[in-house]
């Protein structure tokens, strides 16, 4: 932030309280000497000549004058000799005090050429002014030189030890040096005729769009009615956005060169317009010193409201990713300059977004680092052809000459001056306007260098000495007050504004000699600004008063105080428009003076409502602590705790948990026990993040305690809520119960709503984790109802979230996948990308469950590009693992499942996520089992089983022996396998885990049944489906299994009307789970119970082997669809169905062959032959003989 620099000293100051360094040489003033003796005295040394300076000043009525300021000047010139320190700094300075010098004698020659006497008002005034720039740079000469030539080597080594700061001082001479030369030089030779409001009509206005003004974008500014020359940049922009999308390209020059201008005919290019539509934003950069006041910036352009909910660089992220756009960030290096490394981090964000094309108008030549610029690069926009800058001249003066042709040629041809000149030309012969320059001028007009300090200054100090702006003096000041505030002045304000400001009592009229001047504009918003070339210019050359600094503080902190109460919506309203005016003024507060309270606790204030609205800089609460001068405990702790809160939000962890300490010590020693328990609270936050639970219970307890000793019913309810959660964590639910419900008594008492939603969300989830589904519904409909009356958009997303995993869990999937829908919705609203993937990442287990594959492979990737966006770790690691299961299950494809769970397990390290590792390792271990792999599936398995047991995950610990046992029947070790079955069981009945040991019983169940062990295979069986069959959650799928299997059973123990039973039971539960392949495979098995020879029934036995055939073919089980049409067959030969019989064993044969199934293959062929001789096709039978022989060779030589 620029400082508000101290008016240069005047004469009789410099005099009345002079430089002092080491010994002064005093100096007895002569007694009424001649003018020409003054110019005549010999001066050595700075103070000789400051005296000097005072007593010449006296004189400014009469031509000697001239002369006596011109032996000055020679006399300064004579101090080059006397340079010991930075001789070639001098160099320039010297060089403007010559020139100075050389106008001076050419004038006085002129004066007396002409028998003048006394010189013009306005003459008087140039030589008044130059009398202050020659003063101060013998000042600074003096300062910058050891005392005397024998001054000590410790003066010296001062002086090196300066050298930074006394060559910045030195450069800033020159500079003004050269300033000074220019306006004398201009004073002289153009008096004071300028048009500064016809001038200043030229720039582009930069448009500053307050927050709180926009829920839609602003319209684009219209393009200059006054560019010419540029077609071949322009075409050169518009292809590099259409045939190299993304576009990221910076559009690079010196200042006035007609960046803003070429974005924005770009910006309109009937191409770019056709291609983005609305889409197309300027974003005016001049104000944003900071990341954080960009962001500000694009979300005025952008149309997004800040909430204080939510990041808003995280708001602003997530509209770009859903938005195909072009972006235009003008004057962006004003806060590239101010925060390099957090811009360009930005930057490269926006960047990283394949929707949106990036333009950027800068000075100098650099490029930010970390974006991938379009190449070739853009070369920097160069001055105009002399026939454009003519052209741009005739545009708006409506003359072209000779005349205007030299002055176009003068100035280089730059677009910016020659507005300028054109502007003055308006009102003035062309002839006139190049006399006016002609005179000594030449040298600045051809300067290759133009800054902001440079021609731009120049032009604004013809504006500021127009005759509107000399005759009304109040315009100036008012000027340097509208310059301090970046985002302007509201205008509904203005009245107000007035009143604050004792020295000005005719502000309207000021601010109508502005307009008139063209050194204000109204903004897009509404606010009277200030351009930003204007607004450095007079911050750095006119300094404000005290008055107005005084009215400044008068209007500004009491608004600054209204921060304390940041959650009101009237306090919201007030302050977003004035966030970067009270930033810049607050900063400049503290730089003027010396601060005390009253200026202390409103930027406390300020700072709070700040990181309400999600701002974390700590720059003014760095100046508020080395302020903080006196004793006041309270004031400091104050400041700590903001400290910290912008520390642990800007992921400075380390420093957030030293700064709540010494917060905490602060407030202690000033006894607010109110702030200690606040302190104690965040603490407490602060080592949950950190899973520091007990560290984190602990400073809770410490703030319950304060709160409840103060009386602070709704500090209490919050104290409680987090150390629920903290129970809930540790899965002490019936604790974590209690302290909900007496939190939710708490904030019930006083109204707190948001409290109130946020207990029963995590009543919510403590009954999700006890399976306690219904209730857990209950309890999340109500927080969902007290988000919606709040508003809390994000509150609404994530119990809804809540709600889609409870119906999910409940076996709801309609009503769970709305849910997860319309938490998408919600998320994005509140601009949260994270809990949009998660939402997607659990819209895609419900296509899992609703066997739609490839609507859950597109939610799985959907979910897996946002967690990468926002670089969430465990977010992208889950998905994979859900893409691999899908991969696994749906498309066979085991290689592309593995690689998958590999970089699953690749970022679960990463993070540290030992239990989500061992998740991957089962999955792993599983995708090995099915290739046949089956010891490295133990080793995979066993890996995870360590990992659980490290962790003391009993469930994992479950998982993993369950997955043992299953790998071990694989290899036939049924002992071993029963062993890991049975431990398995005992893990999850300890952690209550019904699901997981109704599954561990059912596979049991199925190893008795594979044993022919029939009594146990149905206990265990039977015990399995009551498990799956009591809990709240869908276990439709495992019940379906468990009853397919009891039906095996009973068929096997000969219970025909009990295993049909079982198996009609089964095909109802596959179908509502929409399982086909299970499906088929109960058809088969109710048909078997048809064809017992004690309930034999061929024609129901045929129906349900044609639909167990078809569900099958539809599940792409080709075995098991040969096996069906083989048994067909032979009910078809039973029932003389001959033909049916002849095609279902030809069909079968096929599937049988393709499947390379040789033993299938050569009982098809045996079964046909037979088919062949009962119908006496003896040929047809030969044939099939002939390839059951061919088959059996073919087996022989296999097992040979």
């Amino acid at each position: 932030m620029s400082s508000v620099k101290n008016p240069v000293p005047s004469i009789e100051n410099t005099v009345a309280q002079p430089v002092v360094l080491g010994p002064v040489l005093v100096v007895n003033p002569p007694t009424q000497p001649t003018a020409s003796g003054r110019a005549e005295v010999a001066l050595s040394t700075a103070e000789t000549i400051l005296a000097v300076l005072k007593e010449v000043g006296e004189m400014t009525q009469n031509i000697p004058y001239i002369k006596a300021i011109s032996g000055v000047c020679i006399h300064i010139l004579k101090m080059k000799a006397e340079v010991d320190e930075y001789r070639d700094g001098w160099k320039a300075v010297m060089k403007n005090i010559e020139a100075i010098k050389d106008i001076i004698e050419e004038y006085h020659m002129e004066l007396t050429s002409v028998g003048a006497t006394v010189m013009p008002e306005d003459i008087k005034k140039a030589f008044k002014s130059l009398e202050q720039y020659l003063q101060a740079t013998v000042t600074t000469w003096a300062r910058y030189q050891p005392a005397t030539k024998s001054s000590s080597m410790l003066d010296h080594i001062s002086l090196f030890l300066r050298r930074t700061k006394l060559n910045a001082a030195i450069k800033n001479c020159a500079r003004d040096t050269e300033i000074a030369l220019q306006i004398f030089n201009t004073k002289i030779s153009l008096g004071t005729r300028t048009d500064a409001a016809k001038i200043l009509d030229a720039l582009n206005k930069v448009r500053i769009v307050a927050i709180e003004d926009t829920v839609t974008p602003p319209d684009l500014r219209a393009p200059s009615a006054t560019m010419f020359g540029r077609n071949h940049e322009i075409q050169e922009l518009v292809t590099s956005i259409q045939q190299k999308a993304p576009a990221r390209i910076a559009i690079l020059g010196p200042g006035g060169i007609g960046k803003t201008s070429l974005s924005l005919a770009v910006l309109h290019h009937p191409a770019i317009a056709s291609e983005f539509i609305d889409a197309r934003y300027l974003v005016p950069c001049d104000a944003a010193r900071s990341a954080d006041a960009l962001l500000l910036e694009m979300a005025a352009a952008l149309g997004i409201f800040t909430d204080g909910i939510l990041s808003l660089e995280k708001k602003i992220l997530a509209f770009l990713h859903r938005s195909k756009c072009i972006l235009c960030l003008d004057n962006f290096e004003t806060p590239w300059d101010a925060q390099t490394e957090l811009v360009e981090e930005l930057l490269a964000k926006i960047t990283s977004i394949p929707s949106v094309s990036v333009l950027v108008t800068m000075r100098g030549r650099g490029r930010p680092a970390k974006t991938l610029w379009t190449q070739p690069f853009l070369p920097p926009v160069m001055p105009l052809t002399l026939e454009a800058a003519l052209q741009t001249f005739e545009a708006i003066s409506g003359k072209r000459d000779a005349y205007a042709t030299t002055l176009v040629q003068a100035v280089e041809c730059v677009p910016l001056a020659v507005q300028l000149l054109a502007y003055l030309a308006q009102s003035e012969d062309t002839v006139h306007v190049w006399e006016n320059w002609e005179t000594k001028h030449t040298s600045m007009a051809h300067r290759r260098g133009i800054d902001k300090l440079s021609s731009v200054d120049f032009s604004i100090m013809l504006s500021l000495e127009s005759p509107q702006m000399t005759a009304d003096p109040d315009a100036l000041v008012l000027l340097s007050i509208l310059s301090m505030l970046p985002d302007g002045l509201q205008m509904s304000k203005l009245q107000s504004f007035q009143t604050a400001f004792a020295n000005l009592p005719y502000m309207q009229h000021a601010l109508s000699t502005l307009y008139h001047n063209a050194l204000v504009y109204t903004a897009q918003s509404g606010n009277i600004s200030v351009l930003s070339p204007i607004r450095l210019y007079i911050q750095a050359n006119h300094a404000l008063s005290l008055e107005s600094i005084d009215g400044l503080k008068r209007y500004y902190l009491p608004l600054a105080s209204l921060g304390e109460k940041y959650a009101l919506p009237d306090v919201q309203t007030e302050l977003l428009p004035e966030i970067g005016n009270l930033n810049f003024l607050l900063e400049s507060f503290f730089e003027i003076a010396t601060p005390d309270n009253a200026i202390v606790k409103p930027t406390l204030d300020f700072c709070r409502f700040c990181q309400f609205m999600n701002l974390y800089e700590d720059k003014l609460l760095n100046l508020v602590y080395t302020a903080l001068q006196d004793p006041d405990h309270g004031l400091r702790g104050d400041c700590l705790f903001l400290q910290a809160k912008c520390c642990q939000f800007t992921a400075q962890i380390e420093k957030a948990e030293g700064y709540y300490k010494e917060a905490l010590t602060m407030h202690e020693k000033a006894e607010d026990l109110s702030q200690q328990a606040h302190d104690l609270q965040y603490l407490g936050k602060l080592y949950f993040q950190l899973s520091r639970l007990l560290e984190s219970e602990h400073n809770l307890q410490r703030a319950l305690k304060l709160h409840t000793k103060i009386g602070d019913k709704v500090g209490q309810g919050y104290d409680l809520q987090n150390l629920g959660r903290i129970s809930l964590e540790l899965a002490r639910f019936s604790e974590a119960r209690d302290h909900l419900h007496e939190a939710q008594c708490l904030h019930a008492e006083t109204n707190a709503v948001l409290g109130q939603a946020y207990n029963f969300e995590l009543l919510g989830t403590i009954h999700m984790q006890l399976a306690e589904y219904k209730e857990a519904k209950e309890v999340t409909m109500q927080s969902l109802e007290m988000h919606v009356q709040v508003r809390d958009v994000l509150g609404q997303a994530n119990t809804t979230q809540l709600l889609g995993r409870i119906n999910l869990l409940l076996g709801d999937l309609q009503e769970a996948k709305a849910n997860f829908k319309s938490a998408v919705f919600l998320h994005e609203e509140a601009c949260d990308s994270v809990g949009q993937a998660n939402d997607l990442h659990c819209l895609g287990d419900i296509h899992i469950r609703l066997n739609q594959p490839e609507l859950a492979k597109d939610d799985f990737n959907k979910a897996l590009a946002l967690h990468k966006q926002e670089n969430d770790i465990m977010g992208q690691a889950n998905d994979y693992q859900e893409l691999a299961a899908l991969y696994t299950r749906y498309h066979a494809d085991a290689e592309t499942s593995k690689e998958m769970l590999e970089k699953a397990i690749s970022l679960h390290i990463q993070a540290e996520d030992q239990l989500g590792e061992a998740a991957d390792l089962l999955s792993l271990g599983t995708i090995d089992m099915k290739l046949g792999r089956c010891l490295e599936a133990v080793q995979k398995f066993e890996k995870a089983e360590k990992i659980s047991k490290a962790c003391q995950d009993k469930k994992g610990l479950a998982n993993a022996l369950l997955k043992l046992g299953t790998v071990h029947i694989e290899l036939g070790d049924h002992e071993k396998a029963l062993k890991c079955l049975n431990n398995a069981l005992e893990w999850y009945n300890e952690t209550g885990g019904t699901l997981g040991s109704g599954n561990v019983m059912q596979i049991i169940g199925i190893l008795f049944l594979k044993e022919s062990r029939f009594d146990l295979a149905i206990d265990n069986l039977e015990k399995a489906l009551a498990c799956h069959s009591s809990i709240q959650a869908n276990t439709i799928p495992e019940q379906a299994v468990d009853s397919y299997y009891l039906g095996e059973a009973f068929r096997y123990t000969s219970q025909i009307l009990r295993a049909r039973e079982m198996y009609e039971e089964s095909a109802k539960l596959y179908e509502k789970c929409k399982n086909i392949s299970g499906m088929g495979d109960s058809f088969f098995g109710i048909a078997q119970t048809y064809m017992h020879r004690e309930h034999m029934d061929l024609v129901q036995a045929e129906t349900f082997l044609e639909r167990a055939s078809q569900a099958h073919a539809q599940a792409k089980k080709l075995y098991e669809q040969g096996r069906d049409l083989k048994i067909l067959s032979l009910i078809h030969t039973a029932l003389n169905q001959h033909d049916k019989a002849e095609k279902e064993l030809h069909d079968a044969l096929g599937i049988f062959k393709e499947l390379g199934s040789l033993n299938d293959a050569l009982n098809a062929c045996r079964a046909l032959e037979q088919l062949y001789q009962t119908m006496s096709r003896e040929e047809d039978a030969q044939v099939m003989s002939k390839q059951a022989v061919d088959i059996e060779n073919q087996l022989n030589t296999s097992t040979q």
